[in-house]
């Protein structure tokens, strides 16, 4: 394996994921890692995949700062028009 495929690997290794749940009506933010193997779970298992991937980032700062915009929209989805703001 060279040098760049292992910090390639190493990078996707740290990805993390922000991801709906309808479910739940949340956000969860966490290891792309974890959501891919708890829907893959539930895939094996046919049972509905409740974990949507939205968005992938680089930082869980990053990440943190989107599922806040998202519970942002969800909570103004009823009482009139949200921004991304």
């Amino acid at each position: 394996m060279s040098a760049g495929t292992h910090h390639t690997k190493k990078a996707k290794d740290k990805l993390i994921s922000v991801s709906w749940s309808a479910s739940q009506q949340a956000v969860h933010v966490e290891m792309v890692a974890e959501c891919c193997e708890a829907n893959l779970e539930a895939f094996k298992l046919n049972q509905p995949i409740d974990y949507v991937p939205l968005a992938v980032f680089h930082s869980r700062k990053a990440a943190s700062k989107f599922a806040r915009q998202v519970q942002k929209i969800r909570n103004l989805r009823h009482g009139g028009a949200a921004s991304w703001n």
